[in-house]
């Protein structure tokens, strides 16, 4: 039970560092500045809402962690 859990976790953390990975080479082009300031607006909200998510997963596993007692942590209390 407890490989399936933590398989999974790792796969969705995967998944969304690879789509923040993606957004962050594909939105801002090295050799290009952006070619608006809402285009930029966008693109700075795309990678917030991701980061958010990925905190979200991290939190998530962390408690999860806790929970099994694999993990102790008492500030983890204060981030729900």
């Amino acid at each position: 039970m407890t490989s399936h859990i933590s398989t999974g976790l790792n796969l969705s953390l995967t998944t969304i560092a690879r789509v923040h990975l993606y957004l962050m080479l594909h939105l801002t082009p090295l050799t290009t500045p952006l070619s608006s300031p809402r285009d930029e607006w966008n693109m700075i909200r795309i990678l917030t809402v991701t980061q958010y998510l990925l905190l979200q997963k991290l939190v998530g596993v962390m408690k999860l962690l806790q929970y099994m007692k694999l993990l102790t942590l008492p500030c983890l209390h204060s981030l729900t």
